[in-house]
């Protein structure tokens, strides 16, 4: 995400670094966009031309993520996403053949009001019989770990290279392999 941004700010002529990009990512991308608009006056249709390098850009997944999925259902457990993107996320998974490592996927294109209300991780824990305290969001911004709080359901803050002043996350970890030495 980072990448296609930085990729459609050149396009357009303006530069930004790659960890101010970034850090505005992390709290959403309505928040990058109004602060790059105020700094740099970005057209209209900026989020078009970010989508369109989103939608070409490869995204690779995290190590150690495919191992941390495939032990969760393994071991009975049920694997969500819960994410701001739309229908891009199936291709992603698609791609990577892991659609069959979730049993639900939510998009925007969904409806669901956006986090931090929990409205969208109530319904995951109707819709699939979720005990709350047997539950766990897992998120890369505070923005998640917020909508799983207001569910009822504890987070956990995926943060491999910033540093967390502050967060209501019950853990914090910069690597897969942490989180699945840690809770599976």
């Amino acid at each position: 995400m980072t990448l296609a941004f930085s990729q459609a700010l050149q396009s357009l002529g303006f530069e930004a670094s790659y960890l101010e990009i970034h850090q505005q990512l992390k709290v959403s991308l309505s928040n990058a966009v109004n602060i790059f608009s105020q700094k740099f006056t970005l057209p209209s249709n900026f989020i078009d031309v970010f989508r369109s390098f989103e939608k070409e850009g490869s995204v690779e997944p995290f190590e150690w993520v495919e191992s941390c999925l495939r032990e969760v259902v393994q071991k009975g457990g049920k694997n969500f996403i819960w994410t701001h993107r739309d229908a891009l996320t199936f291709e992603y998974l698609k791609t990577h053949q892991w659609m069959h490592y979730f049993s639900d996927v939510i998009t925007s294109d969904m409806g669901f009001e956006r986090k931090p209300s929990g409205d969208a991780m109530r319904y995951l824990l109707e819709t699939h019989r979720l005990n709350k305290e047997e539950t766990l969001m897992i998120g890369d911004r505070e923005l998640d770990i917020l909508g799983a709080l207001d569910a009822g359901v504890e987070g956990v803050l995926y943060s491999p290279n910033t540093s967390i002043c502050s967060t209501k996350a019950i853990f914090i970890f910069e690597s897969y392999s942490t989180l699945k030495n840690s809770f599976l």
